[in-house]
């Protein structure tokens, strides 16, 4: 379900609803409605591997495409999914002081 940055719960519960279901997560996929600093440390307590679009008004965001955007469109970067052709290259970053994979791509 797409986020919604007034409702930061959500993820909570509905990770509590999955417990109380005995489904266990190991990953999820968020919405960039879902980015907050309660909800990540919540996933790493949980230890839940993430893949999270960063909202386009976040620092790291805008640090990220700055300092990497003019190479991401390589051969070296490429990816096929699908039918369609990704660029995709990873960085360390510092994700609210934690290190952690950064990945960005187009």
């Amino acid at each position: 379900m797409p986020g919604n940055n007034s409702d930061i719960s959500t993820l909570r519960a509905t990770i509590n609803e999955l417990k109380n279901m005995g489904v266990k997560q190991s990953f999820a996929s968020v919405d960039s409605g879902y980015c907050s600093e309660e909800n990540i440390k919540l996933l790493r307590t949980e230890k839940i591997d993430f893949l999270m679009r960063l909202p386009t008004g976040r620092s790291l965001y805008k640090t990220m495409i700055r300092q990497h955007a003019a190479k991401l469109e390589s051969m070296n970067n490429s990816c096929h999914y699908c039918k369609r052709t990704l660029f995709i290259e990873r960085h360390e970053t510092q994700l609210y002081d934690q290190p952690g994979p950064c990945r960005i791509s187009r």
